[in-house]
C-alpha cells in the first residue's frame, strides 16, 4: 500500500503545482485579456485545493516523512488563505485582499514546486537498490 500511495502521491503533488501555474496564467489573461476568465481561475482554484488536501492526507498514508506532512499542511493551509482572499477581493471589493491574492499565490507556487521536487526525490531514494520500501 505505501509504495502504490507514495506513487499516487507524486502524481497529485505534481497535479497541484500544474494547477497553480494554470491559475496563474489564466489570472493574467483574465485581467488583460478576457474577464471571464477569472472565474474558471476561481473554479480550478477549488480543485487545486482538492488536489492539496488529497495530498495532505496520502503524505501521512504514505510515511514520507513529518518535514514533507508539515509542507504539504502549509501549502494547504496557504490555498484556503488564497481562496478567502479571491472571494473577499473578488466579491467585496476590498483592494488589500487582492493585493495579498497575487504575492501569496507566487509563494504558494514555489512550495508547490519544492513540494513536488522533494516528494519526487523521496520515492527516488526508495526506490533505490537498498532502500526499503516502509522506511519513512
Amino acid at each position: 500500500m505505501a509504495a502504490r500511495a507514495v506513487k499516487l502521491l507524486t502524481i497529485l503533488a505534481w497535479l497541484v503545482l500544474a494547477g497553480i501555474a494554470v491559475q496563474a496564467v489564466l489570472a493574467g489573461q483574465g485581467w488583460f485579456q478576457d474577464q471571464n476568465l477569472i472565474s474558471l481561475h476561481g473554479g480550478i482554484g477549488h480543485g487545486v485545493l482538492g488536489l492539496a488536501l488529497a495530498t495532505l492526507a496520502l503524505s501521512l498514508v504514505a510515511r514520507v516523512g513529518w518535514g514533507l506532512v508539515l509542507l504539504a499542511g502549509l501549502l494547504l493551509f496557504g490555498l484556503i488563505g488564497q481562496t478567502g482572499l479571491g472571494y473577499v477581493g473578488r466579491r467585496s471589493g476590498i483592494a488589500l485582499a487582492s493585493s495579498l491574492h497575487i504575492p501569496l499565490g507566487v509563494g504558494l507556487f514555489g512550495l508547490s514546486v519544492a513540494l513536488a521536487l522533494l516528494i519526487t526525490l523521496r520515492v527516488g531514494v526508495r526506490a533505490a537498490p537498498g532502500v526499503e520500501d516502509g522506511s519513512p
